[in-house]
């Protein structure tokens, strides 16, 4: 089945089991045999980053024909003609996992952002005054992650302000998930998606992560 679906240049996510908050991405080298793969190291925020061997991972692949998730171990690290390579064995079977609309990216970004008020007026200022602060640390053409000191509910929509290095986009989120983090800079971590992004603004989302794509495959 491995061999069959995933195949050399398929884009992966590193997930650390007890960590969820980082996603570290790579790519296949070779596939060895069916629970054996050398891969790229991965990269966290455009880095390379050395992942403990012998810990568990979550391994999520991208082939063409649909994503496909494992749980696995980093094994050993090499270096073939100066690129730094990470074999990964793979503990489990494959499964299937639905296809995102959007890639999302792993970044820092500042975030301002504020709750909104379903009863509150048009044009009420207060929206703008009591922006609070956060750190998006994956975006996408659908939705975002990030973190804050800031308690939110779940299905709360937030007025948000994304900034990106060619300037800043607006848009209103809906919390999709919301989960209290321990050991972190942050105290909690929200999911969110989209709602009612207008096209120019989900286009300057999805040519910022084309662009940072490109930076990373260019690194490689």
């Amino acid at each position: 089945m491995l061999k069959d679906l995933v195949k050399a240049g398929v884009r992966a996510e590193i997930t650390p089991g007890a960590d969820a908050d980082k996603v570290y991405i790579s790519r296949v080298k070779e596939i060895l045999d069916e629970k054996q793969i050398v891969m790229y190291a991965p990269l966290l925020y455009g880095r390379v980053a050395i992942l403990p061997i012998d810990k568990p991972f979550s391994f999520l692949f991208f082939p063409e024909s649909g994503m496909l998730s494992f749980d696995g171990l980093v094994k050993g690290y090499k270096k073939e003609e100066g690129i730094d390579l990470m074999l990964a064995l793979l503990t489990s079977e494959g499964q299937r996992t639905q296809r995102r609309n959007f890639f999302r990216y792993p970044c820092v970004l500042p975030l301002k952002f504020s709750v909104l008020d379903e009863d509150a007026p048009p044009g009420d200022e207060s929206v703008i005054r009591d922006m609070r602060e956060g750190v998006v640390k994956d975006l996408g053409g659908g939705g975002m992650r990030f973190v804050s000191n800031v308690q939110i509910q779940e299905d709360d929509r937030l007025n948000c302000v994304i900034m990106l290095e060619s300037g800043f986009f607006l848009a209103i989120v809906k919390v999709i998930n919301a989960r209290r983090l321990s050991d972190a800079p942050y105290r909690y971590q929200y999911r969110c998606s989209f709602v009612g992004l207008l096209k120019e603004e989900q286009e300057k989302i999805v040519k910022f992560v084309h662009n940072e794509q490109l930076k990373f495959i260019r690194k490689r």
